[in-house]
């Protein structure tokens, strides 16, 4: 169906990234890419960079090609497929992703034919029609205040455009669907700050292993962070959050000393229990306290 209706479709149920920065080379187009739970975002770093990258007009990566460096262009409108599986969908991409859940469709359910494309095509002339070379848009649509900041502005601005063009009850619409998908994603996002900031505490200093009270500690004495207020975190909210990314990400049994039962023991965590969902759910491992620091003070701006 979404074929039917982008501009110049190009679906792949595999690739890689050197053929999608050679396809963008080439001209403009949709990128529609399926079985994106086989392509195991999590370690194929070099496809999540592109993919990521094409968010904004200025994506581009270069290539040492015959002794000359050639620049790519990764900007494309995208649609993502995927299963949800063991092989998750990497937060950064999420992040820049306007998410749609699916389902099997009840058996009584009317499915949607591929042999009968009419009135997709009816729809597809209208938007061709619509589209016109000196069509202007909004730049700066009214945002509701839950998305006022980063990538769900992003996100969500052109669609805004789109729909105030056609009306201001087409405006609301669409602002109403925005913080619907926004609230599904919020108990997420709020799981996957709380990853980042126990990065962080592993992190400075770095460390293999921490007792639970002292994890907890550290991430509520956390500056800019809402670890502390208005309801403190605690070891039990710590790991119902952190076992909704992986149940197996439980406290056990640690010895200060490091040895086993050697010195003081307490329940904690060992590092290499995060390191799966760190890579699936976080930004890139750029985690010194001073470089953490500035990174909120920028989200805070």
């Amino acid at each position: 169906m979404i074929s039917k209706l982008v501009f110049h479709p190009e679906r792949s149920d595999s690739t890689s990234a050197a053929a999608i920065y050679w396809m963008l080379d080439q001209g403009k187009r949709t990128l529609l890419l399926d079985e994106m739970d086989n392509a195991d975002l999590v370690h194929n770093q070099t496809l999540r960079t592109v993919i990521n990258g094409g968010f904004e007009p200025s994506g581009v990566i270069r290539r040492q090609i015959q002794g000359r460096t050639k620049k790519f262009s990764t900007f494309a409108p995208m649609a993502l497929a995927a299963i949800n599986t063991h092989k998750p969908i990497p937060h950064p991409t999420l992040s820049r992703s306007i998410i749609v859940p699916m389902m099997r469709s009840k058996k009584d359910l009317k499915l949607f034919d591929r042999a009968d494309t009419e009135d997709l095509d009816i729809v597809r002339g209208q938007v061709w029609l619509w589209a016109r070379p000196d069509l202007k848009l909004n730049k700066h649509p009214d945002m509701p205040k839950e998305l006022r900041r980063g990538r769900p502005r992003d996100k969500w601005r052109v669609l805004f455009a789109i729909a105030d063009h056609f009306g201001a009850h087409w405006g609301e619409r669409a602002r109403a669907a925005a913080l619907i998908f926004a609230a599904a994603r919020r108990d997420q996002d709020e799981g996957v700050q709380l990853l980042e900031d126990t990065r962080l505490v592993f992190n400075s200093p770095p460390v293999d292993r921490m007792f639970s009270k002292v994890l907890i500690d550290r991430l509520r004495a956390l500056p800019d962070a809402d670890w502390g207020e208005p309801l403190p975190l605690t070891q039990t909210r710590f790991a119902q959050i952190v076992q909704a990314f992986d149940p197996k990400l439980k406290a056990k049994p640690l010895w200060s000393k490091g040895g086993r039962r050697r010195g003081p023991s307490a329940r904690g965590y060992y590092r290499a229990q995060f390191q799966a969902v760190w890579a699936a759910y976080c930004e890139e491992d750029d985690t010194s306290e001073e470089n953490t620091c500035k990174i909120r003070q920028l989200r805070s701006a």
